[in-house]
């Protein structure tokens, strides 16, 4: 049943992100942008607690609970589902991002969409992803949670200030 289920499950979902995204197209359902123009996509992995299953692929979340740990889409003020990929917990959320980036980002420009503005958590601050969303969005938005072991002034040097190697 397993073996049957892995065939399966990436045709089950092709399948239904096909479905919802012909919906969209065949009502003439568009995302609404925000105020700036901005279409934004809305991308971030969501871990789901699984820890009392013997489930395969359930493993250790970033957030400390066993389990999976997918990466969705939604797009515009309403928050239209636009993909999904299925992480087993203990996948990196990094692993196959910036081709889903991309993948997305690709999905959602088109007619009537002029600008994108990309808007991710801050583990997607990788420069792998960076480079692959610039390539294709106008705009990029990383939330940051600051607190005692982080700070704003750190993730700027390290991003917008590269320094020589071996200078302090």
């Amino acid at each position: 049943m397993d073996l049957l289920g892995d065939q399966a499950l990436p045709i089950c979902r092709g399948i239904i992100e096909a479905a919802m995204l012909d919906l969209l197209r065949n009502t003439e359902m568009k995302p609404s942008p925000l105020w700036t123009g901005h279409v934004a996509l809305d991308i971030d992995t969501s871990p789901q607690d699984n820890s009392r299953t013997r489930k395969p692929g359930v493993g250790p979340t970033y957030k400390g609970c066993d389990g999976y740990c997918p990466i969705l889409a939604y797009a515009g003020v309403e928050g239209f589902f636009r993909g999904s990929e299925f992480y087993i917990g203990t996948q990196h959320s990094q692993k196959g991002a910036p081709a889903f980036f991309r993948k997305q980002i690709q999905r959602l420009s088109g007619p009537g969409i002029d600008q994108v503005l990309v808007r991710l958590g801050s583990g997607m601050d990788v420069a792998d992803t960076m480079v692959a969303i610039q390539a294709e969005a106008d705009d990029t938005v990383i939330s940051w949670p600051l607190g005692e072991r982080t700070s704003s002034s750190g993730w700027i040097r390290r991003w917008c200030c590269p320094r020589a190697p071996g200078s302090a």
